[in-house]
């Protein structure tokens, strides 16, 4: 079988979409099954959520934002009798998932994501999951085109919880 090239002379193999391949690319890149299609079709070095968003951002006048830092000063279960002191947080942006994780008071991840804005406005939240009720919202902030180039910022999500994410605004 011959390998077909793309224009830019990169190998790509015909994506054959079984359920095992399917839960392999998932195991290995690291994406779930609603990405893993993509995936198949784009090259394997990165996850396709990783390729999307650095293919939109060749487009010249794209705006981007970079999720760095990640940090919890106090998280949202303190720690007690009832409670571990950890809490499962996701981060937000759009309506997507950008990250998930425990964290503690003084912990500080590195989110490493960027995202294309598809709006002059797109907020980022961060969520608390429980076991037992609701998720909590820890907080919410607007992130505005018109940020571009004004370095890096800090958003901070402070209810009942002190979260915050450092981003900057790009344009590609």
């Amino acid at each position: 079988m011959n390998t077909p090239q793309t224009p830019e002379g990169v190998c790509r193999r015909p994506a054959i979409e079984t359920p095992g391949r399917r839960a392999f690319m998932s195991k290995t890149l690291g994406v779930t099954a609603g990405l893993v299609g993509a995936a198949v079709v784009g090259a394997y070095a990165a996850p396709a959520s990783a390729q999307g968003s650095k293919l939109r951002a060749q487009r010249k006048g794209l705006i981007m934002v970079h999720f760095a830092n990640f940090h919890c000063t106090r998280p949202n279960d303190p720690g007690g009798i009832f409670e571990s002191g950890v809490d499962d947080v996701s981060l937000k942006f759009d309506h997507i998932e950008i990250w998930r994780g425990e964290m503690k008071g003084g912990r500080t991840r590195n989110v490493d994501r960027q995202m294309v804005m598809s709006g002059p406005e797109m907020r980022v939240w961060a969520l608390e999951h429980d076991n037992i009720g609701g998720d909590d919202l820890l907080g919410t902030q607007v992130i505005r085109q018109d940020e571009v180039s004004k370095g890096w910022r800090r958003a901070y999500f402070q209810v009942g919880a002190d979260y915050y994410v450092d981003y900057n605004v790009w344009q590609s």
